[in-house]
């Protein structure tokens, strides 16, 4: 099994996703999953101004560095189970 968690827990203790992989890594974790509502709320990362090509190269970089890699941590988000049209 893969124990991982997402940058987004993170959000309130840090000011970016790169910043926030550092600190999962020094917690222990080997996997991590991307949060793109952080990006979204904050207009950064991937939703921000500069260069969608740049930004993925330094997650990549960082990705490297730390030696950690991305997975899928959570379940689909939307609409609760159960709920029917």
């Amino acid at each position: 099994m893969k124990l991982a968690t997402t940058t987004g827990d993170f959000e309130e203790y840090t000011h970016s996703q790169l910043e926030a992989m550092e600190y999962i890594k020094m917690a222990g974790f080997k996997y991590l999953d991307y949060n793109f509502c952080w990006d979204y709320r904050q207009k950064s990362g991937i939703y921000g101004q500069e260069d969608f090509n740049k930004h993925i190269e330094s997650v990549i970089k960082k990705c490297d560095e730390l030696k950690v890699k991305f997975v899928q941590a959570h379940a689909p988000m939307g609409v609760s189970f159960g709920k029917n049209d």
